[in-house]
């Protein structure tokens, strides 16, 4: 955003300098936009941000009951095992 702005600025005092207003009109119109960007994003707050320092602030701990966290352990232990015997690949010289 910032070097956005600055790029158009820049281009457009280039195109005062050699006074071409086919450079001027729209990089000065973005540097203008640029500049109402970061106006807004300065002046208007981060919402996302705003929230989780609400929450932050109140100190909430959720559990795993508020969460909703239903976790089988042991059909995860089993899916994600990899012990297995070199016999149960089989010997590719024989087969």
């Amino acid at each position: 955003m910032i070097t956005n702005t600055a790029n158009g600025v820049f281009w457009t005092a280039f195109g005062f300098g050699s006074m071409d207003w086919i450079i001027i009109t729209p990089n000065g119109v973005g540097a203008i936009l640029g500049f109402i960007q970061m106006f807004i994003c300065l002046v208007i707050p981060n919402r996302e941000k705003e929230s989780s320092d609400k929450i932050e602030s109140q100190g909430v701990q959720l559990t795993e009951e508020e969460l909703d966290v239903d976790v089988d352990v042991e059909a995860t232990a089993s899916t994600t095992s990899t012990n297995f015997k070199s016999e149960d690949l089989g010997d590719p010289v024989k087969d």
